[in-house]
C-alpha cells in the first residue's frame, strides 16, 4: 500500500523515444525534421525526448520534475473533465486534499492512459504484471463505496463487452479480511494483509458475492471456472493473466444520489517496478 517508504519503488516511463533537438520551424533543416538545436528543458514547450515541459510549473517536486521527466507522484487538481466530483481541501489520506463524489450522477476516474493520453507511465501490461493497485476512501456510512473496475481489451475471442475483452470487478465492502470503519480513511489493497479487493466478473456471476477470489488468485488459475468460487456463477474457463489491461477505473453507481464518500492516494505499481502514484488535490 502506499506510503512514503515505498515512494523509492523504479519508476520507468516507457515510449518516450526521440532525439533531443528541436524540430525544423522553417523546414530547411533536412530529412529528419529537425534543425539540431537542443531542446530546452523549461521553455514550455515539448521537444525530442523530453517526457514533459511545463516551463515555470517545471519543479523538483512537481508532476513535471526540473529535468522535464515526469514525477511517478503525480498531484491532481479537479477539473471539469471528471463530472460528479467535488474537491474537499479539509479531508485528505495524503497531501492536501481529496476528491468527492457528489451523489448527483456517476462519479468516473479512468485511467486509459493515464489522464486522457497525457501521460502514460505503465505503457502496456496484463492482469499478471499487476503487482497492487490500491486506493483509500472515506465513506459516511453502508456498503456504497468507490469500486475499482479493470477492464482488458478486446481481442475477438470471448470478449464479454462490447468494447472491452473482460472486466473484473472489486466492492470494497466484499474484501478479504475486512476491517472498516464509516466516517475515516480506509486504504484498499490486490495485496494487503487487510481489506484485500477480492473481484468477480458479471458476465459469469451476474453480480458479486462473499469469498470472491483475490487478484494473485485469478492470476494464478488458467482456466478459472467461477463455479468453483459461486456455485450459482456460469462454467468459464478463463485466463485471465495474459489479457492486456486497457482500463483502470475508480467509480461510482449512476443510482447512488445520496453516496457521501471521498477518495484519495491512487497507486498502481508493476511487477517490474513500473509505478503511478495518484494524490488527489
Amino acid at each position: 500500500m502506499w506510503n512514503p517508504a515505498r515512494l523509492a519503488v523504479v519508476f520507468l516511463l516507457v515510449g518516450c523515444g526521440g532525439d533531443d533537438t528541436q524540430p525544423n520551424k522553417d523546414g530547411n533543416g533536412g530529412t529528419d525534421g529537425t534543425d539540431g538545436t537542443p531542446a530546452i528543458c523549461g521553455d514550455g514547450v515539448l521537444y525530442g525526448s523530453e517526457h514533459c515541459d511545463q516551463g515555470a510549473a517545471n519543479g523538483d517536486d512537481a508532476n513535471c520534475l526540473s529535468d522535464c521527466t515526469w514525477n511517478s507522484v503525480q498531484r491532481l487538481v479537479l477539473t471539469d473533465q471528471i463530472l460528479a466530483a467535488a474537491e474537499r481541501s479539509d479531508l485528505a489520506y495524503e497531501g492536501s486534499g481529496s476528491w468527492c463524489a457528489t451523489g448527483s450522477d456517476k462519479f468516473e476516474l479512468d485511467l486509459e492512459p493515464f489522464l486522457w493520453g497525457a501521460y502514460d507511465p505503465l505503457g502496456e501490461y496484463t492482469v499478471a504484471d499487476i503487482a497492487e493497485v490500491s486506493f483509500a476512501t472515506n465513506k459516511s456510512g453502508g456498503n456504497d463505496d468507490f469500486y475499482l473496475q479493470a477492464y482488458t481489451k478486446s481481442d475477438g475471442i470471448d470478449d464479454t463487452g462490447s468494447w472491452y475483452g473482460y472486466r473484473l470487478t472489486a466492492h470494497t465492502h466484499l474484501s478479504k479480511d475486512l476491517v472498516s470503519m464509516d466516517n475515516e480513511w480506509n486504504l484498499w489493497s490486490t495485496d494487503s494483509a487487510e481489506n484485500q479487493l477480492t473481484f468477480y466478473d458479471r458476465a459469469f456471476t451476474n453480480g458479486g458475492f462473499q469469498g470472491q477470489p483475490t487478484l494473485a488468485e485469478i492470476v494464478a488459475d488458467p482456466e478459472l471456472d467461477w463455479t468453483a468460487w459461486n456455485p450459482e456463477a456460469t462454467a468459464s474457463g478463463v485466463d485471465y493473466a495474459g489479457e492486456t489491461v486497457k482500463r483502470l477505473s475508480l467509480q461510482t453507481d449512476s443510482g447512488w444520489d445520496t453516496f457521501d464518500g471521498c477518495l484519495d492516494s491512487i497507486a498502481v505499481v508493476l511487477v517490474d517496478g513500473r509505478a503511478l502514484y495518484i494524490d488527489l488535490e
